[in-house]
């Protein structure tokens, strides 16, 4: 079934757009989908932007390096210097944790805190 919204309607969509209201907010509103405003959204023209890759400065490749002498995961990266794991990735492509190794380390906490351990 094609969701068919009114001109108002998608006059709303723009304005709760420039208002900043979720795509969540927006469907249980009108009584449709998150896929309908998502898609309305494309047709009008007001589609999230694509967000411009992360450019790194060198403070914050040295501190990547760090963190990854001392055992850091690529996500424990990304938290710690609030960078998208997508733009850490791809970087340090084989360079942090595996997933093996995140998993093994994630197994021996659990193990750890059932052991109940002080951690």
């Amino acid at each position: 079934m094609k969701a068919s919204l009114s001109a108002e309607q998608q006059d709303q969509i723009a304005t709760w757009y420039a208002q900043g209201v979720p795509v969540s907010a927006m469907a249980q509103r009108l009584g449709c989908s998150e896929r309908t405003v998502a898609r309305w959204r494309r047709r009008l023209g007001i589609a999230s932007p694509i967000t411009p890759p992360h450019r790194w400065t060198g403070d914050e490749l040295a501190s990547a390096e760090a963190l990854i002498a001392d055992g850091a995961s690529l996500h424990e990266i990304a938290r710690t210097l609030n960078i998208p794991y997508g733009s850490v990735q791809p970087r340090f492509r084989y360079r942090g944790w595996t997933p093996q190794q995140a998993g093994a380390w994630s197994a021996e906490l659990r193990r750890l805190r059932r052991a109940g351990a002080d951690l």
